[in-house]
């Protein structure tokens, strides 16, 4: 639980140098995977792989008796940072992130809206309506 958090600033400047066209950046902290959405405009982003679920994940899930939604909600679930770039480029920032000993892959796409985010592998959804956040 003590794990340091990364720092993405290097990662974001490498991206920068490489020129990767960013489109947004989002970090997966509070409101877990629903923060993938917090763009304001309507897109629906489909998650098609997740990251293997740390241990901690299992252990707070067990104690605290949330579902794997519940979890997805409000939590990482060991995604820290999300990277929206034209699907072209994203094995090479999969390689950037490789090179700063960063863990990254290609985990879906956005598409016109509605606003919601998909995990396609878990079967979860999360509409536009359930991320209320400033």
């Amino acid at each position: 639980m003590l794990a340091p958090t990364h720092i993405y600033a290097g990662f974001v400047k490498a991206l920068q140098s490489d020129g990767i066209d960013v489109h947004y950046l989002s970090n997966i902290t509070g409101h877990g995977w629903r923060k993938l959405m917090r763009a304001t405009e309507d897109f629906s982003y489909i998650m098609t792989e997740v990251p293997p679920v740390a241990e901690i994940f299992n252990f707070v899930a067990q104690q605290s008796g949330n579902n794997e939604t519940e979890m997805y909600g409000n939590y990482n679930m060991g995604a820290g940072y999300a990277v929206y770039v034209p699907a072209g480029q994203a094995r090479q920032v999969v390689d950037i992130a490789a090179g700063l000993k960063l863990k990254a892959w290609a985990a879906g796409r956005v598409k016109a809206g509605p606003k919601q985010v998909v995990i396609e592998p878990l079967d979860i959804t999360f509409a536009g309506d359930t991320l209320e956040v400033r």
